[in-house]
Order: C-alpha cells, then structure tokens, then sequence
C-alpha cells in the first residue's frame, strides 16, 4: 500500500499535546499504576453525596471537568479553533482540537520543517529531535490512497523528546464515516471551504502523556467516538462525542468521565463574535477531589450568542448524588454573563444565591 498519511510528527504533536493541555478535563478507561511519571489509578467512582457543605466545591469541579471538554480558558473558545488549522492562539478543549487534529491533517498532505513526516506507508519508527521515537502507522482499507470509511491511523510515542515536550503513549483513531459531499476530501473537518461535510471516528488515547518543559505531566486514557457535520445553508457545525476518558497530572486531582455524551452545535462559526453555541453534556463524573462519583447533566442547553462571552449566558448544569435526591445546580441565566444562581439541595432544604462565575 502506498498511502501517504496526512498527518506529520509537528502538526500532530502541537495538536493533541494542545488537546491534553490546560488543566483536568475528561476522564476515562484504563487500569491503575504510574506510566511515564503519572498515576494512571481511576479515582474511586462510588457515589457522592452532595450536601451544603461540599455542593459549591462539587459544582465547581463538575463544570471545569465538562468545561475543559468544550474549552481550556473560556466557553468562547470552542469556536475560534473549527476551522482546518488550530495550532495556535486560543486554547480550546478537546472537542475543537480533535475536530482541528483530523481537519489538520487531511488538509495538509505534507508538512514543512525538519521532523516533517511526508511518505509513511504502512508503520515507519521516526527519531523525536530530542531523543526518543514516534511510529506511524496508517491502513487503507482499501488502498484507494484516500481517506474513507475503514481506514485507520495511529501515532505510539516512546519517550519522544521535541520543541521542549515530551510524549509517551499512544493514541489512534479509525474512521467509521467519512463523507465531503463531492469536494475534496481535504474540506472534510474545514468551516471555511463552503461545502457541507460528515464524519465520525472511533479514537482512543492509549496512556497518552505529555511533560512540558516546566515538569508538568498529564495524561488521557480511554475511548469514545467523535462525529461532526457541516451544514453549509444553514452555517451550522454540529460535534458530538460519546464515551470514556480518564484525565491524570501531576498538577490536578485525576477524574473519570463515563456513560459521556456531548452534543455542540455552533451558528456561523466563521463569523465570529456573531456566532451562537448550543451545548448539551451528559456524564458519570468521578474525581478524587470529590471523593466519588456524580451524575451530571445539562437540563437547559449552555448557550452563548458571542464569541466575546467567556462564560454561557443561558445554561443549567445539575449534578446530582447517584442514589437520592441531593443536587446541586448552577443556573446561568441571571441577565448578565458573570453571574451564575447556585442552589443546593441536601435533602433536607433548598438554598439559592447569586454568585459570580470567578468566586465558584
């Protein structure tokens, strides 16, 4: 087979690194122990009791974790990064950078620069500038040299050492829909391009680390699948992502995300700060911050009408002990953008209060 992959060593690496970066987001399959200098163990996923005392604390962690899957430093940012190249600027969450990782490297046949990987064939081991190698492996399936419905691609780092970070790990993603509506394959996953377009992968992080030049280590496991779609008529851009992730590092209490489904649509978003956001999110969501599990979900979508909006201005996050009736809430919609209404419920009364997004 002569398939050239399109995905070289820097555009990956800038990619996903970028991905696991920004704090603890996701959380996901995989077993205990340390690998590569980060402790791999789930945290304890027997459920949590939400009460007055813990209700803010649970509330908080519960929104940075979905937060950190939408975005890394605002709800702002998923949109900024959907288009084919999203290396650099903001810094999105793991939905718009796999979205950008897969858009990237179908838009990008070949890479500039020294540790560009341009001919891979089938599995090809690569030195890492630093120190270390990377294998890249790719599968037509049926060696039609484009990329479509069964084809397969993965990256296996091993203590791979470049631009200042080094990687461990593994992940890969294989491709169960892939669909650019007769333009080029190389529109799939771009916003800009004016064509509608589909796909969905299966991807699965295999103890993917990541050490920043600081000493800072985090880590992904697990799998999920990941679908977006382009509607071009009516400018929206709809992603989802269904399953497991366990977020780890060295900075942040690990979590565990399960039973996850995420659903984004976003308006126009090339027409930024014009767009608009509508975000559902579902979860078992475990952290040894919380010393359990709790089940969180998005009764009222998050939504934002600006990209300029740094949290949502209408939304309900609820999370709720799995066994009984004790929640806590936090409701967006207080007429202004920096406030949000937190309301405990211990099972024994119900208290609310206003409070800004930045004093949770």
């Amino acid at each position: 087979m002569q398939h050239k992959t399109k995905l070289g060593i820097a555009g990956a690496a800038a990619l996903i690194l970028a991905a696991c970066g920004g704090g603890g987001g996701g959380g996901g399959g995989g077993g205990g122990g340390s690998s590569s200098g980060v402790d791999f163990t789930k945290p304890n996923t027997s459920g949590a009791t939400v009460d007055s005392g813990n209700g803010q604390m649970i509330s908080k962690t519960s929104y940075d974790s979905m937060e950190s899957l939408f975005i890394d430093s605002g709800f702002n940012d998923l949109a900024s990064s959907t288009a084919a190249d999203v290396s650099g600027g903001d810094s999105p969450g793991l939905l718009a950078r796999i979205n950008g990782l897969v858009a990237d490297g179908v838009a990008k046949a070949d890479f500039g620069g020294s540790d560009a990987v341009t001919g891979v064939t089938q599995s090809q081991p690569y030195e890492c500038s630093g120190g270390g190698s990377v294998t890249i492996s790719s599968t037509d399936a049926n060696d039609n040299g484009s990329i479509d419905n069964g084809d397969s691609f993965s990256i296996s780092y091993d203590n791979c050492k470049q631009s200042g970070t080094r990687t461990d790990g593994a992940f890969s993603f294989g491709v169960t829909a892939w669909n650019s509506n007769g333009a080029p394959e190389s529109t799939v996953g771009d916003t800009t391009a004016g064509n509608d377009w589909n796909y969905a992968i299966t991807m699965t992080f295999d103890r993917f680390v990541t050490e920043d030049s600081s000493g800072v280590i985090e880590g992904l496991d697990g799998s999920f699948t990941f679908s977006a779609s382009f509607d071009s008529t009516a400018t929206d851009l709809t992603i989802g992502l269904d399953g497991e992730l366990l977020s780890v590092s060295t900075a942040e209490p690990n979590s565990y995300v399960s039973s996850l489904s995420i659903s984004v649509t976003l308006t126009d978003p090339n027409s930024q700060p014009n767009l608009y956001i509508d975000g559902s999110y579902d979860a078992s969501f475990a952290s040894s911050a919380i010393g359990g599990a709790v089940t969180v979900s998005t009764p009222v979508h998050f939504k934002n009408q600006s990209s300029t909006e740094i949290y949502p201005e209408i939304g309900t996050l609820k999370v709720q002990s799995p066994s009984g009736s004790n929640y806590v809430q936090l409701d967006a919609d207080t007429g202004t953008e920096t406030t949000v209404i937190l309301t405990i419920n211990d099972g024994g009364s119900v208290t609310s209060s206003e409070k800004n997004w930045t004093d949770l």
